[in-house]
């Protein structure tokens, strides 16, 4: 090694394997490239250096370690890399596993725990290349996170208004969309593999609900705050009349304790200017309202009951009572009819207010004249999806396509689908007979694209099944029907089979006795006096 030519047989071992390799691509290109080397061979003996090695040289050294050890290390490299390759995935197993199970126990108790882990569960999932069922079962848990961090939020309850619905936060529309998000993914995934039906429905359905808990920022407090700015201007202009009909008009579709005082003040003041026969119907909404408004704004007020005496009328008799309840009806006025019903004694009394009751409940929890949020009609799709699924399962009459048909008869008819609507409706009260609910969704249906024909014809059917002590809205609405196409015979002919008549008691003096509605017929009436306003 302490020879000058020491370096030079180097390089010239190493020229003679090269010269040797039985690959082509591992020897000498040509001529040149050979004689190139050799001269680097010379270099050495011509210097006599035995430390320093000529420019270039190192590429033929680095040849021959390769030679001698590149299968080793190749075959070092490789086992290197399979066994991080190993570790790492049983690393990302082991981490894979930490977060869906810290997610699956923080599920419905810390919501937005568990929605992180099912992040992170997800990222791991795909860096390991796990199953399009596994991957789908994952992104529908999120999904459900999701849903689980806006389950509270539908509605707001304040010691003043306990029923206001409020709009719904940025925050909820926000989630609701990631959770709808959530549900696509796994749905495609799922349809990538195998997966069952009910995989397939449960996501539609989780997509739906999502969809139909949507709402556009401030809708209904806009609408809220609108009729209320438009009643007390009305009112603060003396215009009883629009007040009365802007304010009843909101009340018929979502309840409100100020606006509810509003209406019976507004209708108190219109009586209050007419004679008694004429204000009758005004007092009698105004009593209604009065019972509809919140009770520290509400006073004992009496002014139907001296308009009944000043007809020569004993507004304390059974028989007074159910007359004026019958000739409300007979006009359409459900609202006069529910204030005398209510105060009459007796079962049939009681029947027939708790049905009126019924009707104009229901009118409040449809929400037929607000015209629906537009991303309801975001909901259709899946709800159509999820009803074809459900029926190539089973039949296409069968009960468990209640609840699908049932929605989306309702996302129809608040997307303005009518005739789709009307189809869907009639399905369902096909197939759930006893469902009031629906039954007068369908006939409200069939009124509102110009079949009221058929309507009266599907309640005279239906309402003929009705045993005479159930408390079943839609006799009610058969009379309002009747009523709404001036068909007074029809009105007084129904009325007699749920309510006996008998003529109204008279007020009348014998001898040193009165009965108490004369002394009241001499009253004055009374008005409330102050608005509240919030």
């Amino acid at each position: 090694k302490n020879s000058p030519a020491h370096n030079a047989l180097k390089l010239l071992d190493c020229i003679i394997i090269k010269c040797l390799q039985k690959e082509p691509s591992k020897r000498f290109r040509n001529v040149r490239e050979l004689m190139d080397a050799l001269s680097l061979v010379n270099d050495c003996i011509c210097n006599g250096s035995t430390k320093k090695l000529p420019p270039k040289a190192e590429k033929l050294l680095i040849f021959r370690f390769l030679d001698l050890f590149g299968n080793k290390i190749a075959a070092g490299m490789t086992a290197y890399l399979i066994f991080g390759f190993v570790c790492m995935r049983v690393i990302g197993e082991v981490n894979l596993q930490k977060h869906v199970d810290q997610a699956a126990l923080s599920a419905n108790f810390d919501d937005q725990r568990s929605k992180d882990n099912w992040i992170s569960a997800i990222k791991q999932a795909e860096w390991l290349h796990k199953p399009p069922s596994f991957m789908a079962a994952l992104h529908n848990n999120l999904g459900d996170a999701y849903a689980g961090l806006i389950s509270g939020e539908t509605f707001i309850a304040t010691s003043q208004e306990p029923w206001l619905h409020v709009s719904k936060s940025s925050a909820h529309n926000e989630n609701a969309r990631k959770a709808i998000n959530e549900y696509q993914k796994a749905y495609e995934y799922y349809s990538k593999g195998h997966f069952y039906k009910s995989n397939a429905l449960d996501l539609l359905r989780g997509m739906t609900a999502m969809w139909s808990s949507l709402e556009s920022k401030g809708v209904t407090e806009d609408r809220h705050a609108e009729a209320v700015s438009e009643v007390q201007k009305l009112w603060l202009a003396k215009k009883y009349s629009e007040c009365a009909q802007v304010a009843e008009k909101y009340l018929q579709y979502v309840p409100d304790k100020h606006l509810a005082f509003y209406a019976a003040n507004a209708n108190t003041e219109i009586a209050l200017t007419l004679p008694a026969a004429k204000a009758m119907k005004y007092f009698e909404r105004a009593a209604y309202y009065f019972s509809q408004s919140d009770a520290k704004l509400n006073f004992e007020c009496d002014n139907l009951s001296i308009c009944i005496s000043r007809l020569g009328l004993n507004p304390d008799s059974p028989d007074t009572r159910n007359a004026l309840g019958r000739a409300a009806i007979e006009r359409g006025d459900l609202q006069a009819a529910y204030a005398e019903y209510s105060r009459m004694q007796g079962f049939d009394a009681d029947l027939m207010a708790d049905r009126i009751k019924e009707l104009l409940s229901w009118k409040i929890q449809s929400s037929q004249t607000y015209e629906a949020d537009p991303v309801m009609k975001e909901a259709i799709k899946p709800l159509e999806r999820m009803l074809a699924l459900e029926e190539e399962a089973g039949d296409k009459n069968s009960r468990a396509l209640w609840s699908t048909l049932s929605n989306l008869a309702t996302n129809y008819r608040l997307s303005g689908e009518d005739k789709k609507a009307v189809e869907a409706y009639k399905r369902l009260v096909e197939m759930m007979p006893h469902s009031s609910t629906d039954q007068l969704a369908y006939v409200d249906q069939l009124v509102k694209v110009g079949r009221k024909a058929d309507a009266r014809r599907y309640l005279e059917k239906e309402v003929g099944k009705i045993a005479s002590t159930e408390i079943n809205p839609l006799p009610i609405r058969l009379l309002k029907a009747y009523a709404d196409d001036n068909m007074q015979q029809q009105v007084r002919d129904t009325l007699i089979k749920l309510v006996p008549y008998r003529e109204p008691q008279r007020s009348v003096s014998m001898g040193y006795y009165q009965y108490p509605a004369l002394p009241l017929a001499n009253r004055p009436y009374s008005r409330n006096g102050v608005i509240y306003r919030k």
